[in-house]
């Protein structure tokens, strides 16, 4: 499951209950804030304690006052060693979080991409050789492009940064050997509260070529009050992605 929570608590814990029986739970835009009074021995009126939004299914990995993703994983799965894999730089909107399974390593590249500055990409195209394998990536990545959104040639407003998006798709399906799973006719994945705005389609899934996932859905029942609809699919377990084969950007093999 992924979905943009918009740093709302309520959007967040209703996500978290709904899914309450799900696996994995990629959110971009958590909350953050107080949660309550802890003891202190400098301040007889306590220490504020924040965090953010807590479940009691779900181990959070990555959550801090400054990260724009984090990723809640369910205690059924604690003895995979469910943990963030370290890359090579830090960056507040790119995490990847991995779980053992039969021997089996499968890894998930959440991605929260601001539509100004488009940290992730840039952190993305900077780590492109030295980011592990993925199996998924998946996330609000605030990009339009015909290859997930069809209107996108016949409307010169949702074109603009498609150079940004087609940078997305070398490094993601290129570089790490993915494919997208959204279908160029698919539903809008925003859908704003205010009704004069457009629909778009900015929440997307990439899963490794050797994976086929089943029943990705784009949830309009699930998003409370989020602008941002809810995706998910159902990962096939007995199956291994073998390691990538990088390629360089600009090589003929790469284009």
């Amino acid at each position: 499951v992924s979905a943009n929570v918009q740093k709302s608590s309520f959007n967040l814990t209703a996500l978290l209950e709904r899914h309450r029986d799900d696996d994995i739970i990629c959110v971009q835009e958590p909350p953050w804030g107080f949660i309550k009074k802890v003891a202190s021995t400098k301040n007889k009126e306590g220490d504020d304690y924040e965090n953010t939004t807590t479940n009691r299914n779900f181990i959070c990995l990555g959550a801090s006052a400054k990260s724009r993703v984090c990723t809640y994983v369910n205690k059924k799965w604690a003895k995979s060693g469910p943990r963030l894999v370290p890359l090579s730089n830090q960056c507040i909107d790119v995490q990847c979080v991995a779980l053992t399974i039969d021997n089996k390593e499968f890894t998930f590249l959440n991605v929260y991409n601001d539509s100004k500055e488009f940290t992730a990409l840039n952190f993305l195209a900077d780590c492109e050789d030295t980011l592990p394998d993925v199996t998924f990536a998946v996330g609000d990545f605030n990009l339009h492009h015909q290859r997930w959104d069809k209107t996108t040639r016949l409307n010169p407003r949702r074109a603009r940064n498609r150079n940004k998006a087609s940078e997305l798709l070398e490094v993601i399906e290129i570089q790490n050997d993915l494919r997208l799973i959204n279908e160029e006719d698919g539903p809008p994945t925003w859908i704003s509260n205010n009704q004069d705005l457009e629909e778009y389609v900015l929440d997307l899934l990439f899963v490794h070529n050797t994976i086929q996932p089943s029943n990705f859905m784009i949830n309009d029942d699930d998003r409370s009050s989020s602008d941002h609809k809810v995706l998910s699919w159902e990962i096939p377990v007995g199956s291994r992605h073998p390691p990538r084969r990088t390629i360089k950007r600009g090589s003929i093999a790469g284009g």
